[in-house]
């Protein structure tokens, strides 16, 4: 075969779908030694790639940054690049694919499908009804999608009724291997980040409506009422429509105690997980979830939402709450600061958990269904029109 990745989604600031399109390149390169692949990538992100086999590996620039100028590629410019090299099976792996490509068969990623069933918690683009349009007829014109988690696919099944559940794949994240390769820092010999408190709960991700973190801080300013002495870290960067929560922060009985980090590159993030006392996850939706599964590899207990994917996928190793139940958050925090043995089970039965999320499994998984796609579509691909 000869399958493109469309990496022109990449962002200049890794979220976790960068996080999805970076790893997965590595892993199957790593996992499939046969057929040829062709990146499309926007040149500034060249050098974030992992070294590749470039017998086999083609990388093609593309300027493509903006949001529009990567719409109008991907639309138009990309389905007659790729007839030119003769690709057969192209993975447009950020929601969007061309709506026409005759002779390719196509893969899409879905993430999640919160833009139709929570589309209050997006930004104005992405709430948009172009931009909704156009993800709906993606997963429509899509041979194959992948999504990370069970609740993803149901979801995605329920909201377009005529698709076929033999073509929605489940195919579950890996965990990035810079934290696995992390694992024995997190017995206690990674250096502290500097300026933090020494007890103190964490949340990481993009400061945004989705994430639940105004209820997380009322939960947290309850605890305090009640003579708690643990802070509060908020590591990620601002969104969108978060007025409210710099509000609340400026409330006096919170000064000091919560701590916003701003965006952090990993070798930070890294230390500023190894010195938590405990991970709260407590988002509104999520399709798959990346920091749960990061502070359980680093042996940081977690409570997580019980709703969409994060109760799917870690609810048997993580505290889990209602995430509109504020005294239930507040109750789950403080049994698990208060208890050492209820630290240590999820510490354990996180470190379990984590073991089970690997790229290789999520690469040969993606190329399984590369393979179906083309066997699919064998004999209607036309060889360099």
């Amino acid at each position: 075969m000869k399958i493109a990745l469309d990496l022109t989604p990449l962002m200049r600031v890794e979220t976790g779908v960068d996080r999805y399109l970076l790893n997965l390149v590595q892993a199957l390169a790593v996992a499939d030694q046969e057929n040829e692949y062709l990146l499309l990538v926007n040149p500034g992100d060249q050098d974030r790639l992992p070294d590749l086999d470039r017998s086999r590996w083609s990388v093609v620039p593309v300027h493509a940054r903006s949001r529009w100028r990567r719409l109008v590629f991907q639309q138009f410019g990309l389905p007659r690049r790729l007839r030119r090299e003769g690709v057969e099976v192209l993975h447009s792996p950020s929601f969007l694919l061309p709506l026409r490509a005759p002779g390719l068969q196509q893969v899409l990623s879905v993430h999640d499908i919160t833009f139709f069933t929570e589309p209050q918690v997006h930004n104005r683009v992405r709430r948009s009804c172009w931009f909704r349009w156009l993800v709906a007829h993606s997963i429509d014109r899509a041979d194959h999608i992948v999504v990370p988690s069970g609740w993803v696919k149901d979801t995605l099944l329920r909201f377009r009724r005529s698709r076929d559940p033999a073509t929605v794949h489940v195919v579950e994240h890996g965990l990035d291997p810079r934290f696995r390769d992390a694992v024995q820092q997190a017995a206690g010999t990674a250096p502290r980040a500097p300026g933090l408190p020494r007890d103190y709960i964490l949340f990481v991700g993009t400061l945004e409506p989705r994430k639940n973190l105004l209820r997380l801080v009322e939960a947290y300013r309850s605890l305090l009422q009640g003579g708690f002495d643990w802070h509060l870290v908020l590591a990620g960067q601002w969104g969108w429509q978060m007025s409210e929560l710099q509000r609340t922060l400026k409330y006096p009985e919170l000064a000091g105690r919560v701590h916003v980090t701003g965006y952090l590159p990993h070798d930070e993030l890294l230390r500023v997980y190894t010195g938590a006392g405990m991970l709260v996850y407590p988002s509104l939706a999520e399709g798959f979830g990346f920091p749960p599964l990061e502070a359980m590899a680093l042996g940081v207990p977690v409570i997580v939402s019980n709703s969409s994917a994060l109760g799917e996928l870690y609810g048997d190793a993580a505290l889990t709450v209602e995430p509109t139940d504020v005294p239930g958050m507040a109750s789950a925090i403080r049994r698990l600061a208060a208890d050492p043995a209820v630290r240590e089970d999820c510490r354990r039965r996180g470190l379990e958990l984590a073991r089970r999320f690997t790229w290789e499994k999520a690469a040969l998984r993606t190329l399984a269904v590369y393979r179906t796609a083309y066997r699919s579509g064998a004999g209607n691909i036309p060889r360099n029109p």
